[in-house]
């Protein structure tokens, strides 16, 4: 099996009883972007919210450290929300060229960087607050929860499964 394959479906690229390589396509690329409305309407609040905060009075108020927090919060959340939409965007583009592959390899790639770049945003936004609310302290702590949190989950859970079912093998 090609790299590229793999790549599309670390299970091995199975095909489901009855279903074609073009079939399979269509399935994998509707499966993608269900999970990309999914993950959509959180980035698309957080990134709102976050164009309305420094309009806010007590924005004044935020050190530099909060700032930094805030800053790299709206960040990473405009470039998640960008990533999650580039699917879309390729989807509408190509769809009617064959490309379905295409979108679905590239696209898995796009939905895991989105993916990361919301877990960085969740946890520096809730570093911001907690270090507005509490102190710096408390951003740090929050925000090393928060990755350690994210990436765990949605990263090392599933990775470390994909490990040991290839070492099954």
């Amino acid at each position: 099996m090609s790299e590229q394959a793999s790549d599309l479906d670390p299970t091995g690229g199975n095909l489901l009883p009855g279903e074609d390589e073009s079939e399979k396509a269509a399935r994998q690329l509707e499966e993608l972007l269900t999970e990309v409305r999914v993950a959509m309407p959180g980035v698309q609040v957080l990134f709102a919210f976050l164009l309305a905060v420094p309009f806010q009075a007590r924005f004044a108020e935020v050190d530099s450290t909060q700032k930094a927090f805030y800053i790299v919060t709206l960040l990473a959340s405009g470039f998640a929300s960008a990533c999650f939409i580039a699917i879309a965007s390729m989807h509408r583009i190509l769809f009617r060229h064959r490309q379905r592959e295409y979108i679905v390899h590239r696209g898995n790639r796009l939905v895991v960087s989105g993916l990361a770049l919301l877990a960085v945003a969740m946890s520096f936004g809730g570093a911001f607050v907690m270090s507005f609310l509490q102190s710096e302290r408390a951003g740090w702590i929050t925000l090393a929860g928060g990755l350690i949190l994210f990436f765990g989950l949605w990263f090392a859970l599933p990775l470390a499964r994909l490990r040991r079912s290839r070492r099954a093998r």
